[in-house]
């Protein structure tokens, strides 16, 4: 009876985790563009895998990875291909990974 009554306790927990990516590096001066943006210096291109619950979670997974780097610096990204993929052998963890591939800019405009 302990036994299951601490799974429960533990599934309990690992649910209440979703929401929990926080913002690195100053990630959250970053805008995310609703289309291409014209006037805006293309610097490269992101490619983030984020397994986690939530969409939003794994919006700031990426931008906290966009945050990373340093040089050069960015302060807005467009999202050009985002897709799930199934994880596999996963018991308590999420049931799916956000693939996400965005251009970043850096976008004078915005300041």
């Amino acid at each position: 009876m302990k036994k299951y009554f601490g799974l429960i306790v533990s599934a309990f927990i690992l649910a209440g985790c979703g929401g929990y990516v926080k913002s690195e590096n100053g990630s959250d001066n970053l805008v995310r563009l609703e289309r291409e943006p014209s006037g805006c210096k293309f610097l490269y291109t992101m490619n983030a895998e984020a397994s986690v619950y939530e969409l939003p979670d794994a919006y700031r997974y990426l931008e906290n990875r966009i945050a990373e780097r340093t040089e050069p610096k960015a302060n807005a990204y467009f999202v050009t291909k985002k897709t799930t993929r199934q994880n596999e052998w996963v018991m308590f963890g999420p049931e799916r990974s956000y693939v996400f591939e965005a251009k970043v800019y850096n976008c004078s405009n915005l300041d």
